[in-house]
């Protein structure tokens, strides 16, 4: 592919923007909790519905936390192929990323549908907390749980441990910044958000004049 400095640059923008956005998703995802109240015997239908309502709401919220997650990961893996065409220093860990991400792209259009979750039993609350790892797997109800909560086993859909992602994506970033960030002289001595600014503005300004 011929170099085309304003693509580059609008890439690399978007790619960084998409990798952080992984990093604050998944401390989001993180930071959910949910303690689970023992429900006694003589529990009243209220208090029950209440309960399950409670419950579903915290699963949802992952669910859609999960999903957001999912889409920078793809959108950050489609900017990692072109960046890899344009910038030939940073092809082989473009490669390396999107290879250890591949697992999302293979069941990326299974994610969300809400038929065949239902058939796989992945729009259960029980299910769902089995396959992400918040419950044991052996558990026959959620009320054997005292509470749930997201830590660095958990399974992003069910198919990746977050701290894997995580450090997956962290990696990346940190070679794409010290790669761009060393390959222009101008721009070692300046600090991550003034070159960031920097890059935007000269796609912008680029993009403008064309």
């Amino acid at each position: 592919m011929l170099f085309n400095p304003r693509a580059r640059k609008s890439c690399l923008v978007l790619l960084i923007e998409h990798l952080d956005a992984v990093a604050y998703a998944i401390e989001g995802l993180e930071e959910q909790r949910f303690a689970l109240q023992p429900l006694e015997l003589a529990a009243s239908a209220d208090n029950i519905l209440d309960y399950q309502f409670g419950l579903r709401v915290f699963v949802e919220n992952i669910r859609a936390r999960e999903l957001s997650l999912i889409a920078h990961v793809d959108r950050a893996r489609i900017q990692a192929r072109k960046m890899g065409r344009y910038d030939a220093g940073i092809s082989a860990y473009a490669a390396l990323f999107n290879g250890g991400t591949q697992a999302f792209a293979d069941q990326l259009t299974h994610l969300g549908h809400p038929i065949e979750s239902d058939f796989d039993g992945n729009d259960q609350v029980l299910n769902f907390l089995k396959t992400r790892r918040l419950i044991a797997a052996d558990c026959l109800s959620v009320e054997e749980t005292a509470s749930v909560s997201i830590n660095e086993d958990y399974l992003i859909a069910g198919l990746v441990p977050v701290s894997v992602l995580a450090e997956q994506c962290a990696s990346f970033l940190h070679l794409v910044e010290n790669h761009t960030l060393l390959a222009d002289s101008d721009n070692v001595k300046m600090s991550r958000v003034g070159y960031l600014r920097r890059l935007e503005e000269d796609a912008t300004d680029t993009s403008l004049s064309a």
